[in-house]
């Protein structure tokens, strides 16, 4: 996959790719329950893991080629057991310019560990083995066409591929969600068109767009289908305020050749909002509308940051499947909140990129300030999703924090077919979730961290309805020894508890690493 975006035409001028850092790391890590295993289970057991991950990211930022890619491979040693793991972990994006303001072409690649299902343990970490962890593959290639059309009217089309493949993390240790997904795939086909008002229009701006996609995965023979028409246009009532409208038709398919069935729903859809922009660093959009399926909906985007602070707040419905949430990670980084924050000092995004890298692990932050809380499935369904994040930076103190909410829906959309993954269990899902993450600066080569999160997972099934809570804890101590190497201690603890009687733990890790930054 990766050497495709290497491959991407580029002019002489912007065929520069440089290494824009590396590293090294080794890290050492006790549990006293690798498997996550309830209390007295023959399954719950100390161990020792020992790790290695080099990571080198490249890229180019030339007028014809822009592109990005960080791949790490983790290399696991299981002391217990005496056996060796390797997880591959890839982060690759990738735009060529083929024909001047005309023609493009979009890349991206991914490889990625996530959990398969929210009624198995839950870890971040591919140390646990607990046999419901997934490695993801994800690729996607999409030409764009923009054709030159004047200044009253732009144009674009597109058609894109995509693909993604799963397979078990854990070394032939599954549990039944696992085992049904592994060595499936998934591949999406798409069309996008659409007509735009130019830079003609000032005051009044319109839209017109159709959307086509057909997704089929090998697990149980599933294919979802979606076609959208919409119109669209915004009239500014100030210089920075402006009503938005929107009407549509929809049309959603879903089969599932296992489940014995086939959904399909269509119909109108209209929204009508404000968009708000005062300044450069603060935005407010807010729409409500009617969607295909007969209910009301909602959507804000908030953002507004100052020199030392970030803060963001959203709220969207949107139809969507396993495959497009592959291509698109839900895992909130602490790169994506502090980004912001290095805007003024460092306004390349490639440069900007490296320095919150830095950042982090000069100062032992954790890579993510909340992790998926997510689970694999071949139906469609209907998400509905809050998030909130704020970010501060200090002379001596950082402060992340991040609130979540997430609906997931299936019966809305597919009908009542037979529901599949954790969508058997339930026809609704329902995660909320919390994270702090404090760290500070003890003197100019010690840095302190603490964080801790809650996570709240709801399924209201027809049946036993079940609710598991996790509540994680972090603290740690982050030392400079020598310019570019640094070495942390973190102890960490984890309780889940459930209403099922048996699907509760605890775990307690000491987690030491050495880690070589350029």
């Amino acid at each position: 996959m990766l050497p495709v975006l290497f491959a991407l035409p580029a002019t002489p001028a912007s065929a520069q790719i440089k290494i824009l850092g590396y590293s090294y790391s080794t890290e050492d890590t006790y549990t006293d329950n690798v498997n996550l295993a309830p209390a007295g289970s023959p399954r719950q057991r100390t161990a020792w893991t020992s790790d290695v991950r080099p990571t080198v990211t490249v890229g180019s930022a030339g007028s014809g080629l822009r592109m990005n890619a960080t791949y790490s491979p983790q290399l696991l040693y299981r002391v217990n057991e005496k056996t060796q793991d390797i997880h591959h972990n890839l982060t690759a994006t990738g735009a060529a310019e083929l024909v001047r303001q005309t023609l493009f072409l979009n890349a991206s690649a991914g490889v990625s560990q996530v959990n398969t299902s929210l009624l198995g343990p839950q870890s971040d970490s591919n140390v646990n083995t607990t046999g419901n962890r997934t490695s993801v593959r994800t690729f996607s290639l999409s030409p764009r066409l923009r054709p030159n059309f004047g200044p009253e009217v732009q144009g674009e089309g597109s058609v894109s591929y995509s693909k993604a493949s799963y397979e078990s993390a854990n070394s032939g240790i599954s549990n039944a969600q696992t085992a049904q997904v592994n060595g499936s795939s998934s591949e999406s086909r798409g069309v996008a068109l659409r007509l735009a008002s130019g830079p003609a229009f000032k005051l009044n701006t319109w839209s017109v767009g159709y959307t086509g996609n057909r997704t089929e995965s090998s697990q149980n023979s599933a294919v979802s289908t979606s076609e959208t028409i919409s119109v669209g246009g915004k009239r500014l009532i100030t210089s920075t305020l402006g009503l938005i409208a929107n009407v549509g038709y929809q049309k959603t398919g879903n089969s599932l050749a296992g489940a014995g069935g086939v959904s399909n729903s269509q119909g109108k859809t209209w929204s009508t909002g404000l968009d708000w922009s005062p300044s450069p660093i603060t935005h407010l959009a807010a729409t409500t509308g009617r969607t295909s399926y007969g209910t009301t909906t909602y959507s804000f985007d908030f953002s507004h940051r100052t020199p030392l602070s970030v803060w963001s707040a959203g709220y969207n419905e949107s139809i969507t499947t396993t495959h497009a949430q592959s291509l698109r990670p839900d895992t909130v980084s602490t790169a994506s909140v502090l980004d912001p924050l290095f805007v003024a000092n460092f306004p390349d995004p490639i440069a900007r990129e490296k320095a919150v890298k830095d950042y982090i692990a000069q100062n032992g932050l954790a890579q993510n300030v909340s992790f998926a809380r997510s689970f694999l499935t071949d139906q469609t369904f209907l998400t509905k999703q809050l998030n909130m994040s704020a970010g501060i930076i200090g002379k001596r103190n950082t402060v992340t924090a991040t609130v979540s909410r997430t609906k997931s829906q299936s019966d809305s959309i597919t009908g009542g077919l037979a529901g599949a993954g954790d969508f058997a269990s339930s026809s609704t899902v329902n995660t909320t979730g919390a994270t702090l993450n404090w760290t500070t600066r003890i003197t100019q080569f010690t840095t302190s961290n603490a964080s801790a999160s809650y996570t709240l997972t709801e399924f209201p099934g027809a049946g036993v309805a079940r609710e598991d809570t996790m509540k994680s804890f972090r603290v740690g101590v982050s030392q400079r020894m020598l310019p570019h190497l640094f070495g942390a201690l973190n102890l960490r603890r984890t309780k889940s508890d459930s209403t099922l009687s048996g699907a509760g733990y605890t775990e307690n890790a000491v987690v030491a690493t050495l880690r070589l930054s350029y």
